[in-house]
């Protein structure tokens, strides 16, 4: 499955195939359905090159789904929502999961348990400092490491 991401990545930014691309990003997601990263991707790819919000959207729900901790997802969700969607409100939510932060709820959407804090967990950041909601900052497409298990910071491309 790391194959076809990976040769997915390849055609939609070297070969500019996008449709080979799609074909390949599916392939990968049906190899490995429990792979965030292989969904992450496929969200980016049809928010920047097929602009298929609707789809995107599904693709980050679902990535999420798998890894709700997943800062680069959060991430990129937030800037999707955000920027994309114009929902900011909902946007911040998801800025503030991938910055660890899980005490907003989102509509709709049922909350992961709360961890009960142990008593050395002191380092609660109580600024109300919001840098990534940028405007500057846009995910792109095929940003997140096709490692499994990892993934990196998305990066800004047009």
């Amino acid at each position: 499955a790391d194959t076809l991401g990976h040769y997915a990545s390849f055609l939609e930014e070297s070969k500019k195939d996008h449709d080979g691309a799609e074909q390949m990003f599916l392939r990968a997601i049906r190899a490995d359905k429990r792979n965030p990263i292989y969904l992450y991707n496929y969200a980016l790819f049809c928010q920047d090159r097929r602009k298929d919000y609707a789809k995107a959207d599904d693709y980050f729900q679902r990535a999420l789904q798998i890894d709700p901790k997943d800062k680069d997802v959060n991430e990129g969700y937030a800037q999707f929502l955000r920027h994309k969607m114009k929902k900011k409100k909902l946007a911040a939510v998801y800025f503030a999961r991938a910055k660890g932060d899980f005490s907003k709820t989102v509509p709709g959407v049922v909350e992961l348990p709360q961890e009960a804090p142990s008593s050395s967990d002191d380092d609660s950041d109580d600024s109300d400092d919001d840098s990534s909601d940028d405007d500057s900052s846009q995910a792109s497409s095929s940003a997140a490491s096709w490692t499994s298990g990892s993934s990196s910071s998305a990066s800004v491309s047009s």
